[in-house]
Formats: C-alpha cells, structure tokens, sequence
C-alpha cells in the first residue's frame, strides 16, 4: 500500500469501481478454472457423467447397473 498505486489510480480518468470490477472479475475467472480442473479431474478418476453435462448440473445420478429402475 505504500507504493502509490492507489494514488496513481485516483489522477487517472478510470471509474472509482473498476478496481472492484476487476477483483471480482479475476476471482470469477479463477474459480471457473478451478471448476474445470475438479471436474476435469474427476471424471479422469472416474466419475460417472450419466446425463451428461446437462444432467450433471441438474444433480442427476448415472444410472445403477446393478439396480435399475422399473
């Protein structure tokens, strides 16, 4: 904090909440990488994506070959 950026940032003509907006952008940003890597890892270890994608994000199981419905 004593390096003067936030002092250099106020004599500059950019909007007082772009410094927020960058923060939350850059957090977005690597929570989804992070997202992808879980679920990239996961499905290398095993993890069955029984509706795809789709039926992942909805929180649908695979379907149990040992006990199936019916």
């Amino acid at each position: 904090m004593k390096s003067g950026i936030f002092e250099r940032f106020q004599s500059m003509p950019i909007a007082r909440s772009s410094m927020l907006w960058a923060h939350v952008l850059t957090s977005v940003v690597a929570n989804l990488i992070s997202l992808v890597v879980v679920v990239l890892v996961a499905v290398l270890m095993g993890f069955p994506l029984g509706g795809g994608s789709a039926g992942m994000a909805r929180g649908r199981r695979h379907p149990d070959p040992v006990h199936p419905r019916r």
